[in-house]
């Protein structure tokens, strides 16, 4: 994993996703953003309590360091689940431009971004060029899937819920059913999440693996 700093934002890549110049990608760490203590830094969650405008800001914010700012963004309600979203071609609800109130205006920028997304899963995937996929992960593991051969990208949200209940798994099989990827043409890589320092595991979610 690579760090680099943009602006005040902590942002780290996956080092294998380097050899791809035709897909983006980034991981954000809490520091820079607009939000103050106690969300302090760049919190992307409306859930939280946050002040709305801080966290549109802070979104915005996040897709500029990508400079992606200009593509509508899918997110999804998480729901620590195992099933996984296919953002087809035929439009979808969550970030269709017909939805103006789904659509904001931060600094002049057009912010397409859905703010209570009504889809519950807990992994997406996609084949569509000229669009971003974004999940918030907070403690949890994000997981970053891309097939160079069939050009599909894919992001799950992995908890320890969504982990005993195969969401790994189940995005590359969702993958494979719904745009044809081979299992070894897949790279999947993972991303920071909470600690043991920070972090007890029960004996009965041990159990559980």
């Amino acid at each position: 994993m690579i760090a680099k700093q943009q602006g005040e934002l902590h942002v780290l890549h996956l080092a294998q996703y380097l050899q791809f110049p035709e897909i983006i990608h980034g991981i954000f760490t809490r520091l820079g953003g607009y939000s103050r203590t106690p969300y302090w830094g760049l919190n992307v969650s409306f859930s939280s309590g946050d002040d709305f405008e801080n966290v549109i800001h802070n979104r915005l914010r996040a897709l500029q360091a990508l400079d992606i700012q200009d593509y509508p963004c899918a997110t999804l309600w998480l729901v620590h689940g195992a099933d996984v979203a296919t953002l087809g071609t035929h439009g979808w609800d969550d970030w269709r431009f017909d939805w103006p109130h789904r659509s904001y205006f931060v600094d002049s920028q057009e912010l397409i971004w859905t703010v209570k997304p009504r889809l519950k899963a807990d992994a997406i995937i996609t084949q569509q060029r000229g669009v971003a996929l974004a999940l918030s992960s907070a403690d949890c593991v994000p997981v970053m899937y891309y097939d160079p051969v069939q050009e599909v990208i894919g992001m799950a949200h992995a908890g320890w819920r969504g982990t005993a209940r195969g969401i790994a798994a189940a995005t590359v099989e969702a993958m494979s059913e719904q745009f044809g990827s081979q299992p070894r043409d897949i790279y999947a890589g993972i991303g920071p999440s909470i600690g043991p320092c920070c972090y007890e595991v029960s004996e009965e979610v041990q159990l559980l693996f």
